[in-house]
């Protein structure tokens, strides 16, 4: 439970720093909107309502520069995202255990 608070904080505190490089971005942008637009999800309909996933993705590459963001991890964080409701910290503590502790 400790290491969840700790997460969610550096979540947060990371957010402040989450000025990807224009590469990584650009890649975010081009995956995020390409995330799942058969099923008319609302939580990804425009870029308004896919900033969550963006930072998400965003914080966890500057979390992890070793891996960064590679192609495929939009769809993992776009189901977590929308399992808990959208909350970004907890999506964002579910999105490391996996990657971390699992090995994804």
């Amino acid at each position: 439970m400790n290491q969840d608070r700790i997460l969610s904080g550096e979540y947060h505190s990371t957010l402040f720093q989450v000025r990807a490089s224009t590469q990584i971005s650009d890649q975010l942008w081009r995956d995020i909107h390409r995330t799942f637009p058969e099923m008319d999800i609302p939580a990804f309909r425009d870029q308004g309502q896919q900033n969550p996933l963006y930072k998400l993705l965003a914080v966890y590459s500057i979390h992890n520069p070793e891996i960064g963001y590679c192609q495929g991890m939009n769809y993992l964080a776009a189901l977590i995202l929308i399992g808990v409701d959208m909350k970004e910290d907890l999506a964002y503590t579910i999105f490391v255990k996996l990657m971390n502790e699992h090995g994804l």
